[in-house]
């Protein structure tokens, strides 16, 4: 919107006006925005002239002198001010644009007061609970690691880095892992926090980056709640842990999570494939108990679609295709990397879906206790013009001491048919184990080509893998991790990076 002198740095609020009868609502928006300024709140007013009068333009003349008494002359064509422009002497798609990039469309020929009541969404009622809840056994697989530090410890064979939280206590810092491969990756700390990328770590992030180390917040969560009993948590320490401990492994290429509670065994693998440009999320339930239990599977995620999400979530669009049960957002706003579709999907069912972060999280709620979970189901809300999420539902069954996988997808690709193949590849258990094997082997053929032993078993540790892991999966490929999210290329940078791996692969 340059070339109108619309900058896009602040929200705009446009009011169209076709006729003299606007004027009384033109006046109404004058005064507001007199009022947002005096609070602080920094508005782009643009009033749009739709009047398609070429020689006598009377509306545009009282639209002027509306605009020059008073407050107002003194913000005309500033940032933050008043911006009068005519709708005949734009082309259609600039005028297009600028509805886009609208927070808010006010059409100065009808009354104010009804565009401004919005009717409120029916969500689905709230889920009735047993009153009582068995209390479970807590459980702690037993660890045998190398150089224990009172959080972690390398395991025995050094391929991973092996932290354990009781209840209550946290690392220092988060501790990351980055996974990724020359097109795609993830950052995730030992509290289940990170973001997903696509193409470039900075300026496509698919989810919220943060490198906030006090509270780490989380973009993306996998949430379990028990449809009897009403019990809700996370396979991951944030964002809902409960008492029991959570065993987190650091992996070269993944990153596994393991939690006993509420009478099952969980456990979370997320990892991407060596080429392919989707996270895989591989969740497995053992059902511990005697009885059957009937579950909810909840995969949730805030979609950025460039840089951050503060300024994306108002150009998203959500989408559900029903045949293939793929849940999309697409930006069209963003240039940079048009046309591409970010999509979630799932090797099981999709019972309920939204795209509306304000139904899931709820008018009060938090991550940590998000209002969909204590709802019969999600509902089936997507489009433009939401505060945008990707959220989905899986209903699960697990009789006595039975065990079940299921797969989470998160990726983007330049359209729907590439969406497609992807979905259906990686819906197959078979190839997501697969993949994960691919993916292990790559990182141990990789990291094995020199090997050192030294007096010291910790430089031994860090040589034979891990700073050269972090040399080509950190520094090459992802360009980015906690406290810096670059997603650039370097000539000093880069050209070091590569120097530290010519030894392994000329």
């Amino acid at each position: 919107m340059w070339a109108y002198g619309i900058s896009g740095d602040h929200p705009v609020v446009l009011v169209t006006v076709a006729a003299r009868e606007g004027l009384g609502t033109v006046r109404e928006m004058l005064k507001a925005h007199e009022y947002w300024r005096l609070k602080g709140l920094t508005v782009d007013l643009v009033i749009l002239n739709e009047d398609q009068s070429r020689y006598f333009q009377p509306l545009q003349e009282l639209l002027q002198e509306t605009v020059a008494v008073g407050y107002a002359r003194h913000w005309l064509d500033r940032p933050g001010g008043i911006f009068l422009r005519q709708a005949r002497a734009m082309p259609e798609e600039d005028r297009r644009l600028l509805y886009a990039v609208a927070a808010v469309v006010i059409d100065a020929g009808k009354p104010l007061a009804g565009q401004l009541r919005l009717p409120l969404r029916e969500l689905p009622p709230f889920k009735t609970f047993a009153p009582e809840s068995p209390v479970y056994e807590k459980q702690e697989e037993p660890l045998e690691l190398q150089l224990w530090n009172g959080y972690g410890g390398f395991s025995l064979d050094g391929k991973e880095y092996v932290i354990r939280l009781r209840e209550g206590t946290t690392t220092p810092a988060p501790w990351i892992n980055v996974v990724a491969n020359p097109r795609f990756g993830f950052q995730v700390s030992e509290s289940g926090a990170g973001f997903t990328w696509a193409e470039n770590s900075r300026e496509n992030k698919l989810t919220p980056w943060s490198n906030d180390p006090v509270t780490d917040p989380v973009g993306e969560a996998v949430y379990l709640r028990d449809d009897v009993t009403g019990a809700r948590w996370s396979i991951t320490p944030q964002p809902r842990r409960d008492e029991a401990p959570y065993t987190v492994h650091h992996g070269r290429g993944y990153t596994r999570f393991h939690h006993h509670s509420q009478g099952l065994a969980q456990e979370q693998v997320v990892f991407v494939p060596l080429q392919d440009p989707v996270k895989i999320i591989l969740v497995r339930l053992t059902n511990q108990t005697e009885s059957a239990r009937q579950l909810s599977l909840y995969y949730y995620l805030r979609p950025v679609l460039g840089v951050t999400d503060e300024v994306t979530a108002p150009h998203i669009i959500t989408a559900y295709e029903e045949a293939e049960q793929v849940l999309t957002a697409r930006n069209p706003y963003n240039t940079d990397f048009p046309g591409r579709l970010a999509f979630v999907a799932a090797s099981e069912a999709i019972a309920s879906y939204t795209g509306d972060r304000v139904e899931f999280i709820g008018p009060a709620g938090t991550l940590a206790d998000p209002e969909a979970l204590r709802r019969e189901r999600l509902s089936n809300t997507v489009g433009a013009g939401l505060d945008p999420c990707l959220a989905l539902e899986l209903k699960i069954h697990l009789g006595p001491g039975e065990q079940k996988e299921v797969v989470l997808l998160l990726g983007q690709a330049a359209g729907f048919e590439e969406v497609l193949a992807l979905v259906r590849r990686y819906r197959d258990l078979r190839a997501v184990q697969q993949a994960l094997a691919e993916v292990q082997s790559f990182w141990d053929r990789t990291l094995g080509v020199i090997q050192v032993r030294t007096p010291e078993p910790s430089l031994d540790l860090l040589m034979n893998g891990w700073l050269m892991y972090q040399n080509i999966a950190c520094r090459l490929w992802a360009r980015s991790a906690f406290y810096q999210c670059g997603g650039a290329f370097g000539y000093r940078d880069q050209l070091q990076d590569s120097l530290n791996a010519i030894y392994i692969s000329p």
